[in-house]
């Protein structure tokens, strides 16, 4: 605030009786006003103080003064000499002891020129120091369903408005929980009743999503004071939420070791869940016990009609949905069903009361025939998903180590189990089982060993060696040629059964080819079967295998 040491008063007088002597100076004082005005001296930081400000048309001698309603003077803003031109003085609502009550003032000017009659100017100026009143504010419904069923498609809210001193600015904003504007519903200059309605839609165009809302009013007067208040809304389109307990939390089903399964779960919905429905076909439903208050918590005894302990296990598909308290044509409230945003609820109850049951293992690839270094695949099927399958393929690696073994659970009951034999295997020629063991949720376990592998030493890929024929009669006089292609140097083939017994040994030097004529080394014409040919030389191992047939 401007404000400079008064006129002496003795002074001041000797100079408006010497001006009274003179012709007044028409237009001294010009382009007076006050803004703003109303203002409001409430120190919140929006108009808090007001200015006065004129234009001077010559040099004076000039007095500022604040007067009352009743024109009597309260305070002297300023006092002393001006020049031609514009001056503004500023007024921050006190009379030097305290702010002034609210009201109508005014800014009173006295100007004296060097030359010519003094001028007097009054501009009126209002305090207003009230926020408007924001009364009777009301929701109806407090929650609303917009779902186009002619019941509570829209919320209406109402409120009324008194302005101290002039009208207003009125505003009402949809906001989120997060204070996000969600939709503007209403603005509008000096609105003393207000009626809005809301249908949910944000104001990009979309439907709002399920949730609490505030509906934000706030009225502002022209001095810049602000009212505001808040009324929340409740938007409920969606079913209840609808969740079951599982006796693990790591389990995708309800499982258990008996012929009596007691389900439960809970249900919750803002506007109240009335109640809660059960059905294994989702035609036939049966309302199911539950308690409060909020979340209802529900639960259900089913029985297995088709289980044989010990044996044969069984499993039914469950179905719930729930009603919540909201206001529906219907007037069941929303319900959950499979095309809701809530759909219905449904899970499946094992009834788990035998343990694993093994359906057959089989090695993926065309034969049983390995060696060092590849990968053995086998599909292992059993009578359920999400058992614990391991394999132990100890018997036929020497440097078998159990964290090697890779099994996927198709969740079908269907296992595949892989693993790669060491390079290094310490086994020349060996037919061995691999162990492969299930167990079940409840520790139940059952093992089955039915899958034979051979490993054969050597890298098994092809070479220049070859052979005549896969398969030949040597009762009918056939022989086995090995072409050596262009190998030179010395050569030895072993040959052995399935059983990994070592049947007949060739050797030779230097030689193009070996012949075999399918008899052993005691001169006995072999049986029947697969043989495997273990050739070594020089340069590396090879293993092929050949059929008898007679």
């Amino acid at each position: 605030m401007q404000r400079a040491t008064p006129i002496r008063s003795g002074w001041l007088v000797l100079a408006i009786l010497a001006g009274l002597a003179q012709a007044a100076m028409a237009g001294l004082i010009t382009d007076a006003g006050a803004i703003p005005s109303p203002f409001s001296p409430n120190a919140d930081g929006i108009s808090d103080s007001t200015a006065v400000f004129y234009t001077l048309s010559d040099t004076a001698a000039v007095v500022v003064s604040v007067a009352d309603s009743t024109h009597s003077e309260i305070l002297m803003l300023w006092s002393g000499w001006e020049g031609p031109g514009e001056h503004r003085h500023w007024w921050d609502g006190d009379d030097q002891r305290t702010v002034v009550p609210d009201g109508g003032y005014y800014f009173q000017i006295q100007a004296i020129p060097q030359s010519g009659g003094p001028e007097d100017l009054e501009i009126p100026v209002e305090v207003d120091t009230e926020a408007p009143i924001i009364w009777d504010v009301s929701a109806v419904p407090n929650r609303f369903t917009p779902d186009g069923d002619g019941v509570a498609d829209s919320v209406a809210v109402s409120f009324k408005v008194d302005y101290t001193g002039g009208g207003g600015q009125v505003s009402v904003l949809v906001l989120d929980l997060d204070d996000e504007e969600v939709e503007q519903l209403f603005s509008s200059a000096g609105a003393e009743s207000v009626l809005v309605h809301w249908d949910g839609i944000s104001s990009d165009g979309t439907d709002s999503p399920d949730g609490l809302y505030s509906v934000d009013i706030e009225a502002r007067d022209p001095a810049g004071n602000v009212s505001w208040t808040e009324i929340l809304v409740d938007l409920d389109l969606y079913a209840p939420y609808l969740d079951v307990v599982y006796p693990d939390s790591g389990m995708s089903v309800f499982r258990v070791n008996d012929t009596l399964a007691i389900v439960n779960g809970w249900a919750y919905d803002r506007a109240g869940v009335t109640s809660v429905e059960l059905s294994l076909d989702q035609v036939d439903w049966v309302e199911i016990s539950f308690s409060g208050p909020d979340t209802v918590w529900w639960e259900h005894t089913l029985t297995c009609t088709d289980c044989v302990p010990d044996s044969s296990d069984g499993a039914l598909s469950v179905y719930v949905r729930g009603h919540d308290g909201a206001d529906t044509a219907g007037g069941e409230g929303h319900v959950n069903g499979s095309g809701t945003t809530q759909p219905i609820l449904s899970f499946v109850v094992a009834f788990d009361v035998a343990g694993p049951s093994h359906e057959g293992s089989t090695i993926q690839d065309d034969d049983n025939i390995y060696y060092p270094g590849q990968t053995i695949t086998i599909w292992s099927q059993w009578d359920d998903g999400g058992y614990d399958v391991t394999a132990d393929f100890g018997a036929l690696d020497s440097n078998f180590n159990p964290d090697d073994v890779q099994v996927s659970d198709s969740g079908t009951g269907k296992y595949t189990v892989s693993y790669t034999i060491s390079s290094d295997a310490i086994t020349p020629v060996s037919s061995a089982r691999v162990r492969i063991e299930a167990v079940d949720y409840f520790e139940r376990s059952l093992a089955d060993s039915s899958v034979i592998v051979v490993l054969l030493p050597g890298s098994g890929e092809p070479s220049e060696l070859s052979l005549n024929c896969n398969f030949f009669n040597p009762a009918e006089g056939e022989v086995l040629e090995v072409d050596l292609g262009s190998y030179t140097g010395q050569i030895t083939i072993e040959i052995f059964n399935m059983t990994g017994t070592l049947v007949r040994r060739l050797e030779a030097e230097d030689a193009e080819s070996l012949t075999w004529n399918g008899y052993s080394d005691s001169d006995q014409l072999v049986a029947s079967g697969v043989y495997f040919l273990r050739i070594i030389t020089d340069e590396g191992n090879a293993v092929r295998k050949v059929a008898i047939v007679k």
